[in-house]
């Protein structure tokens, strides 16, 4: 039944494309200090689906700005004036592709988990 429901999903998503108030939250994205989008809470599932579809974009919340690329993207602007210098950043904003530094070469088999 569980499975039979995520089908249900994908089906609909593959003749209706991405509907982003089907899930119960929002799909949850970070801006790096890069300026690249990193997905950080709910959704997983869907955006997978999104993924193997092959769609082209989905909709997603901003939940936090790297301080860095705030910084060079307001340009020491404030108020409004620095939301919309924001905005305008946030469409160059591509989805990051790659592990980051700090994520292991390799992760550990089923097995080698610490206990």
């Amino acid at each position: 039944m569980y499975l039979r429901v995520y089908l249900s999903f994908l089906d609909d998503m593959a003749v209706r494309g991405f509907d982003g108030a089907r899930g119960k939250d929002k799909l949850g994205v970070a801006v790096s200090r890069e300026g690249r989008l990193i997905k950080i809470n709910r959704g997983l599932h869907r955006l997978a689906m999104a993924q193997r579809l092959g769609l082209d974009c989905v909709p997603v919340r901003v939940m936090a700005v790297h301080r860095e690329w705030w910084q060079r993207i307001t340009g020491g602007a404030t108020g409004q004036e620095a939301l919309e210098r924001v905005a305008d950043g946030l469409r160059d904003c591509m989805p990051e592709q790659r592990p980051g530094e700090l994520d292991p070469a390799e992760w550990p088999s089923e097995f080698d988990w610490p206990v």
